[in-house]
């Protein structure tokens, strides 16, 4: 769907688990901020995981 998620991993790649957080854009005191909000809904989940699986498997098909 249209909404947006973040992967965030450690930087020094000591690890290949990482935390999924959906993005949510929000105006705050006349400001636009962005917060990351944990995804508690299965449904929501599963899609999730799913698409990035996907895109990891993709990555690794491709050539270096």
């Amino acid at each position: 769907d249209s909404r947006m998620y973040a992967v965030l991993m450690l930087a020094d790649g000591s690890s290949e688990e990482g935390l999924i957080f959906r993005v949510e854009e929000k105006e705050e005191d006349g400001e636009e901020i962005v917060d990351f909000v944990p995804i508690e809904d299965e449904d929501e989940w599963n899609a999730v995981e799913k698409a990035y699986n996907t895109l990891v498997e993709d990555e690794g098909d491709e050539p270096n």
